[in-house]
């Protein structure tokens, strides 16, 4: 009864609130409209979009609602948006000169030639202001799109009909920025925006004309307004960003890209801004990062390599440098920044045979003076003197009276142990006084002759203009003289004037370490360090004191002292960990460089050495891991896939090793290093004709080395040519005296019937080494001294016993050589210790049986030799064998049956004097 009493009440209430939503109703089509009106007059576009997609989806007919709804799509640079709504409007007959102008403008966004063309077709329908519009957004649309003529067309109509309209007056501007008349084209413009400050393509033309000018600055200003006025348009942002970058306001251009980034992050442009700003503020790691994102999705962007390159240089990932730079080499002109740190990397990496051919043939109007001398200074010091002279002839050809180039002639001469080096040197400084690198060198010739008077004038020249430098010469020329206190006076007073030269404090740490004075050497080697982080030479000698216990703790402190005083610097954790790597303290090594991950997170350099201590460490998957890691933050590092590659190597996963070698090729294809690799991987895997194609490839582009025709050599010993393997392998030998080369030539030679050969080769590489060390060759040499030296044998088996765990093969071996010697008894104990290690090996059944024969248990001797006979019954030998064991136990008949069908062309050294006896015995 309750509920229905309460009931009645309530439905009264439902009754008036139905009312009350039947009286509010939906709004009509017209309030929409104003609506959608008003907000947009307002400046309130997303709020008419609303009400306009309100109206559409209670009627879609509504052609002004797509009018709207497209014109707001179009003030905020939707433009694919906007030209569908518009083309509906269009369709939908709704006013012509209203939509075309619009739709226009969309299609010239979207470059929808197609689209304008169908305008077109209704030209002379149109009254003259709207022929006009269409007919501009026609021409530039054309004009983008790169079809010129009939862009100019268009154009050319527009400016002759001259219509009063401001669309008149743009194509104007077009007409001169086509002319390449920039400067009357952007007056055009600006009177225009005189009257028209917010028309938007005046705004973008004047945009792209100052950028056309490079001026920069003025072309991303107008960029700015016009995306001020349409905020999506992603192509016109991104135009802005790039200007903004060039006109070096790189916070303003990031937050730009930024913006755009969110939408499209693998855009390859708006990650080469992004790259470029990270750059241009010295952030290398991102720099490097959104270039190679860049370049992943856009292969040919120049500017995203050279980025990436020089970001990884700075990084220190020389080979990341390289294949990046190497890509673009054939796009940078020589005198380009990036071409010279190219070449240098290539001197760094191995490659310099490439800059020679490069600099040789470089076209005499391209010839850069600084880049020969440099390219022939990194030759020198690879002793490649005849290749640095004749690109010193090349530059001195262009520029004889160049200072630099006398001095890398110097330096020539120098090399050459020729006198007139001096006289080069200071013809050099007669050209330019202040060239340190000729007064350093001069300075060297003098010390070199003995003429410390001369060297004190070269000092004593230099002094008024630096001190410090001529304090440093002095200090070098006592030094040398072995006057070592005044050495030490010259460099502390040079410290006086800059007591944060490292050169200097190291120089005094090596001439306290030449007085014995270790302890005071540690100390100048750590304020060299201290002054300079990335000073390698002080660490190298620092860790060279940290082997000596003595000093093990000092060193030790100092380093973990450089961590927590540099605890963001990856470095420091590189060289504590070097310490303990030094010592053998891989544990420790790999705690530190954990350490150091802690404090700097991915860190390429620190992934990188862990990798390679857990590899060292033999932790072959932790290693491999690392390297994966270390990819992960450097996928264009050659140096990481090859590191992985040789412990999945270690692994004895050959396959994926070759993969990752040849990922490391694709990203350096001109290493010879690399390709030999690959070959040698392919040999483990024992793909030989892969191995073998690679290896020709090297040696028909003239690339061919000593290590190249190691491979070769070993690809046709594996293939059983072992004359063409002697033939390279005897060569290789002069130069890779090693115990495999001499193992696979030894046994080459043997295969050849020329056994005696075959031991003289090891017997001479045994008198220059001393002892061998290596099985498979301590294995070789005694089975070619069993026929004629079996007590030399013997004692390489015995050898090879004691230390070793005993191994069946090689008891077997040295059991046989007893009894060819007659220890019968010594033969038989070996031989029952071999078979109690493998007593299913036939030819270890074998031997016991023929020393139980030895021993005269002919009965057991018969049992095992007939087992190894039916195991192995076209083995001729064992035939015999069995057949001797036959005849011990008086079964004449059937030893005779045995005896009838044996080729004696068969029979070993061994058996054969075995099978006389028998065939003798048996009256055959």
């Amino acid at each position: 009864m309750y509920l229905i009493k309460k009931g009645k009440k309530v439905i009264p209430l439902l009754v008036a609130a139905a009312l009350a939503v039947g009286c509010s109703g939906q709004k009509t089509d017209e309030e929409y409209i104003s609506l959608a009106k008003t907000s947009l007059a307002q400046g309130e576009v997303n709020a008419a979009i609303i009400n306009l997609k309100n109206l559409l989806s209670a009627n879609a007919q509504s052609a002004e609602g797509r009018f709207l709804l497209g014109k707001s799509y179009l003030t905020l640079g939707l433009w694919i948006s906007a030209g569908k709504e518009l083309e509906l409007a269009y369709k939908s007959g709704y006013d012509p000169t209203a939509v075309i102008p619009l739709l226009a403008k969309a299609y010239y966004h979207l470059g929808d030639i197609a689209g304008l063309e169908e305008l077109v077709a209704q030209l002379d329908l149109l009254p003259e202001e709207t022929q006009t519009i269409l007919k501009t957004f026609v021409a530039i649309t054309y004009i983008k799109e790169q079809d010129l003529e009939q862009g100019i067309i268009y154009l050319y109509d527009v400016v002759e009909v001259d219509y009063d309209s401001k669309y008149t007056e743009l194509s104007k501007a077009w007409k001169l920025g086509m002319d390449k008349e920039i400067a009357q084209a952007i007056s055009v413009i600006d009177n225009i925006l005189a009257e028209f400050p917010n028309f938007a393509e005046a705004i973008e033309y004047k945009a792209y004309l100052h950028f056309k000018a490079q001026d920069m600055a003025l072309s991303a200003e107008y960029f700015g307004r016009y995306i001020a006025i349409h905020p999506q348009a992603h192509e016109l942002r991104m135009m802005y960003a790039i200007a903004l970058v060039y006109s070096e306001q790189y916070e303003k251009a990031e937050e730009q890209a930024d913006m755009l980034l969110r939408p499209m992050p693998k855009n390859p442009k708006l990650n080469q801004i992004k790259a470029q700003t990270r750059f241009a503020l010295n952030d290398y790691e991102q720099a490097k990062q959104f270039a190679e994102v860049a370049i992943r999705s856009d292969n040919k962007l120049v500017l995203s390599k050279v980025i990436a390159g020089i970001s990884a240089y700075q990084l220190k990932q020389l080979e990341v440098a390289y294949s990046h730079l190497n890509s673009v080499s054939s796009q940078l002109s020589y005198q380009h920044p990036a071409k010279k740190l190219l070449n240098a990397l290539k001197f760094q990496l191995g490659y310099e045979d490439d800059v020679l051919a490069e600099m040789l043939n470089m076209p005499s109007e391209n010839v850069d003076v600084e880049l020969l001398g440099a390219s022939a200074n990194e030759l020198f010091k690879l002793g490649k003197v005849e290749a640095a002279n004749s690109l010193l002839e090349k530059a001195a050809g262009t520029a004889p009276e160049n200072a630099d180039i006398l001095y890398q002639q110097g330096l020539l001469k120098m090399f050459s142990d020729d006198d007139s080096a001096a006289l080069f040197f200071e013809k050099a400084l007669e050209k330019n006084p202040e060239l340190e690198t000729a007064m350093s060198m001069l300075l060297l010739e003098r010390l070199k002759a003995g003429d410390y008077n001369k060297a004190f004038e070269i000092a004593d020249n230099v002094a008024q203009k630096n001190p410090e430098l001529a304090l440093t010469f002095k200090g070098l020329i006592y030094a040398r003289k072995g006057e070592l206190d005044n050495a030490k006076a010259e460099f502390e007073k040079a410290l006086v004037i800059n007591k944060n030269n490292a050169g200097v404090y190291f120089k005094l740490g090596q001439v306290y370490e030449l007085e014995k004075d270790t302890g005071s050497a540690l100390i100048q080697y750590q304020k060299a360090l201290n002054a300079n982080l990335n000073y390698s030479l002080v660490v190298s000698s620092l860790l060279n004191i940290g082997r000596n216990n003595e000093y093990k703790e000092n060193v030790q402190a100092y380093f973990e002292q450089l961590v927590d005083e540099n605890s963001a610097e990856p470095i420091v954790y590189t060289y504590l960990a070097a310490f303990y790597i030094v010592r053998n303290e891989l544990d420790v090594a790999n705690s530190v460089l954990n350490n150091g991950l802690e404090s700097v997170p991915n860190n390429f350099q620190l992934l990188m050495l862990k990798g390679k201590v857990l590899a060292n460490s033999k932790h072959y998957d932790e290693a491999i891991a690392n390297f994966n890691k270390a990819l992960e933050q450097n996928a264009f590092s050659p140096t990481t896939l090859v590191a992985k590659a040789n412990v999945l190597t270690l692994k004895g996963n050959y396959a994926e090793a070759i993969e990752a070698q040849k990922s490391a090729i694709e990203l350096i294809p001109n290493s010879t290093e690399y390709k030999v690799g690959l070959a040698d991987l392919y040999i483990k895997n024992r793909e030989l004709p892969a191995a073998s194609k690679i290896l020709n490839n090297i040696q028909l582009a003239g690339k061919g080395n000593v290590f190249v025709e190691r491979l070769l050599g070993k690809v046709a010993f594996l293939s059983n040519d072992f004359t063409k393997a002697h033939t390279i392998l005897k060569n290789v030998a002069k130069t890779i005296n090693t115990e495999d080369v001499i193992f696979e030539l030894a046994t080459s030679l043997q295969q050849l019937q020329r056994s005696a050969d075959a031991l003289n080769t090891i017997e001479r590489y045994k008198s220059e080494v001393q002892a061998i060390t290596s099985l498979d060759l301590l294995l070789k040499h005694a089975e070619l001294l069993e026929k004629d030296k079996p007590e030399q044998a013997l004692d390489i088996y015995t050898f090879i016993l004691t230390k070793s765990d005993r191994h069946f093969a090689m008891l077997n071996n040295a059991a046989m050589v007893n009894l060819q010697l007659g220890n019968n008894k010594q033969a038989h104990e070996l031989a029952k210790e071999a078979f109690g290690k493998a007593a299913s090996n036939n030819a270890i059944v074998n031997t016991y049986g023929l020393t139980l024969l030895a021993v005269n248990d002919n009965k057991n001797a018969e049992k095992y030799l007939k087992q190894a006979f039916e195991a192995n019954d076209k083995s001729a030998n064992y035939k015999v064998h069995y057949a001797q064991a036959l005849l011990a136990n008086s079964k004449m008949s059937e030893a005779k049956t045995l005896m009838l069908d044996i080729n004696r062309q068969e029979l070993n050294a061994f058996t054969l004097p075995r099978y006389d006896a028998l065939v003798k015995a048996l009256g055959l």
